[in-house]
């Protein structure tokens, strides 16, 4: 240990090169990544989108690089959190009716319809709004304002909810569609934050996709070519990798009274020998998580612990420049099976008599991505159907909001509300 701690910089250097070709290998060489997602500047649409969510109350507003707004709106803090609330409790239910919703959320959709209607038609007439992108800065690269995107998503999709719940099913599939087109800016950007929002994002369109019937066949698509996972793993794969090609002097190190008494003593070799040590690990963690099958397989959290015990205790860069798998993992696999229920749910309302009478069965609707769990199907005699999973699923550090493993509707002809 003591032989690695002192290490020079030209040992250092060429395990730094020996890692950045490994990676090459691979995941593609580092200028062919670069080159997938080249800089740019914000676009009209994006400014058009911020002016317009300005009018409903919501800041998005892009911040500076290395900087993320916290805002999200200008308004008071109150309709937010009511309407993020009210969308959390109807997408978490099993039961399709949908409950009414405060009297202030009724308020606030009332006096912004006319803002709403606005940006509905720039998301659904407009171009895809792109905001500035520059991974070239590495770890200060900027990002959107996601607290303020998410809120637009919110609000938009707990509208949907409120116009299908007063029979205007139009408008609540436009909402959604809308919603839709602003979560495209998200998928673009290989930066972790952006993905887990992007995650959570889908979320709660699928949930809202739930209530929904005669959905276009656009969505039965989507749905099957949604790959989060793949998104996930580059980014977090991007997220360590960045830090080779990040040139940290040794002053730099010196004068950073944040950093580890290590680092500012042992300086600038220790810091390159640690970061490539501890980013040809994750490498290698990054390509068994690539080869696993589907969501429900254990060895992934297997992997992941087995990744953590094997950086060395004298590693202190390696340690500390390793995001959360276990919480990315566990939002991506829940997530796919969220989805799986979303398109059998959909497979089954298709399957309706033409008097609206649920099928009795449904061909492999059973199966699932989980090879250890099936889909259990049944319509009650008076006509109440139901899907659920055969058992619930722990997902290790999987915090949020979920949308149930269970959905259950009423025969024709029974009211959504309650």
């Amino acid at each position: 240990v003591a032989v690695t701690l002192v290490v020079g910089r030209g040992a250092s250097l060429r395990k730094e090169t020996t890692v950045k070709a490994a990676w090459d290998q691979s995941h593609g060489s580092w200028d062919e990544f670069m080159a997938r997602y080249p800089a740019r500047e914000a676009n009209a649409a994006a400014r058009t989108i911020e002016a317009l969510a300005s009018d409903l109350g919501i800041d998005l507003a892009q911040a500076s690089p290395g900087e993320m707004t916290q805002s999200g709106g200008q308004c008071s803090l109150k309709p937010r959190v009511s309407v993020g609330r009210y969308l959390s409790q109807q997408l978490e239910r099993a039961a399709t009716a949908l409950e009414a919703p405060p009297e202030e959320i009724v308020e606030y959709f009332t006096e912004h319809d006319e803002q709403l209607e606005a940006l509905r038609r720039a998301l659904l007439n407009g171009e895809t709004p792109l905001w500035r992108r520059d991974l070239s800065l590495l770890y200060d690269a900027p990002v959107p304002n996601l607290v303020g995107q998410l809120n637009l998503h919110r609000a938009l999709l707990a509208h949907a909810l409120v116009r299908l719940r007063e029979g205007d099913h139009a408008t609540a599939l436009a909402d959604l569609e809308a919603s839709w087109r602003l979560s495209a800016s998200l998928d673009d950007n290989p930066i972790l934050i952006n993905q887990l929002i992007a995650v959570t994002v889908t979320r709660i369109q699928i949930g809202t996709l739930r209530h929904m019937d005669s959905v276009p066949e656009a969505w039965v698509h989507r749905l099957e070519t949604l790959d989060h996972r793949t998104a996930m793993l580059e980014a977090l794969a991007f997220e360590n990798r960045q830090w080779l090609y990040v040139n940290l002097t040794a002053q730099e190190l010196a004068d950073d009274d944040g950093a580890p008494w290590i680092l500012r003593v042992l300086g600038e070799a220790y810091w390159l020998f640690g970061v490539a040590d501890g980013s040809e690990r994750w490498r290698r963690l990054m390509v068994d998580l690539a080869a696993i099958e589907h969501p429900c397989d254990p060895s992934a959290w297997t992997l992941v612990e087995g990744f953590r015990e094997s950086v060395p205790s004298w590693n202190i860069p390696g340690r500390i420049l390793t995001p959360s798998v276990p919480r990315a993992l566990a939002k991506v696999g829940r997530l796919e099976l969220d989805i799986e229920l979303t398109r059998k749910i959909l497979e089954i309302k298709n399957a309706r008599a033409p008097d609206g009478t649920w099928p009795q069965s449904v061909q492999g609707i059973e199966t699932s991505l989980c090879p250890d769990s099936r889909w259990i199907y049944s319509v009650t005699p008076l006509g109440v159907m139901t899907i659920e999973l055969d058992h619930e699923i722990e997902w290790p550090r999987h915090t949020g909001s979920k949308l149930p493993n269970r959905y259950t509707a009423p025969p024709p002809d029974v009211g959504s509300r309650v």
